[in-house]
């Protein structure tokens, strides 16, 4: 997970430096936390967020089963927020769900709820909330990833503005209205490997040793084998998202010159395709902003071009 700690300046020089969160994310989901540098500094930007004077962004990709084509100019609203003709969603953009949602304590699920009842002691007890989510654009259009050679699925990067903050409020919001987030199979997406964080741990790869230690020792029935074969795991390049067997320094899998496949290393917590893009405080004058994740970079220049190319073309 990225963590960006953003630090606000202190009004009181008395204070310790104790770096503090402000919010919070989910364990598989990448991106922005904003942290203050005192308990102070962090109460302020949470202040913000609860009297929803705070603007965030979630960038999610998700599984679409229904397309449609169309031709926009650009996201005004109402179109699919791409350029040129495109195969998109059929949804009109700004799409607002507003659905209320429970948590689920056993299952630790959120669940979409049909309305709520202030006065009701089972849906105060299942702690259902009015919840709202809008979708303001796809970006990109909608993109085929391939699975193995006969088959694929088809998948679109939305951008999100939760306006309320519950938990797994997107997830469930997406899942609910036919759009799970790829990866995210609590709330039935698929388990696609597509450029997520390459190492809980910060690491490109595991160490070679490693892997020839545990392929030296693997044994197919034992379950802590399986548990560390799933862990150094080793993906091919192609972006099928296929699992290999481990590194084979034979086949030139580690060598400079032959290495046709990438070992994304350790993955404690599987991510989902779900990332924490911007923050915005305007009532204090802040805007911060993540990396775009390895998975949306793709599409995100694909789309840069179409709009850069839309513009030349009209500048004659």
């Amino acid at each position: 997970m990225l963590a960006t700690t953003n630090i606000l300046s202190s009004s009181n020089n008395n204070n310790s430096i104790l770096p503090t969160p402000a919010h919070r994310i989910d364990t598989p989901v990448s991106g922005l936390v904003c942290y203050g540098k005192t308990k102070n500094d962090a109460k302020r930007l949470c202040r913000q967020i609860e009297m929803k004077q705070a603007r965030k962004t979630y960038l999610a990709r998700v599984l679409v089963k229904t397309t449609t084509t169309t031709t926009t100019s650009d996201n005004d609203g109402g179109g699919n927020g791409s350029i040129g003709d495109d195969t998109s969603i059929p949804l009109k953009f700004p799409y607002v769900i507003d659905i209320p949602l429970g948590f689920d304590k056993q299952t630790c699920l959120a669940f979409a709820a049909i309305s709520t009842n202030k006065d009701n002691d089972d849906e105060k007890e299942r702690g259902i909330r009015q919840s709202k989510t809008v979708i303001t654009r796809c970006i990109g259009g909608v993109q085929d990833i391939m699975l193995d050679n006969t088959n694929r699925i088809k998948t679109a990067i939305l951008e999100i503005k939760p306006e309320t903050g519950r938990k797994h409020q997107i997830r469930c919001h997406l899942a609910h209205i036919g759009y799970p987030i790829v990866n995210d199979v609590r709330y039935g997406g698929d388990d696609v490997v597509v450029n997520l964080s390459p190492s809980a741990f910060g690491l490109p790869n595991p160490s070679c040793d490693l892997l020839q230690l545990l392929n030296d020792n693997y044994v197919e029935e034992c379950d802590y084998c399986n548990f560390a074969k799933k862990l150094f795991c080793v993906h091919d390049k192609n972006k099928t998202g296929q699992e290999l067997l481990l590194c084979d320094d034979d086949e030139g899998c580690c060598s400079s010159g032959g290495d046709t496949r990438v070992i994304l290393g350790p993955r404690v917590n599987a991510g989902i395709c779900l990332h924490s893009w911007k923050y915005e405080f305007p009532m204090l004058g802040l805007h911060f902003e993540s990396p775009i994740p390895e998975w949306a970079k793709e599409t995100f220049e694909m789309d840069y071009e179409k709009r850069k190319r839309k513009r030349q073309n009209e500048l004659g």
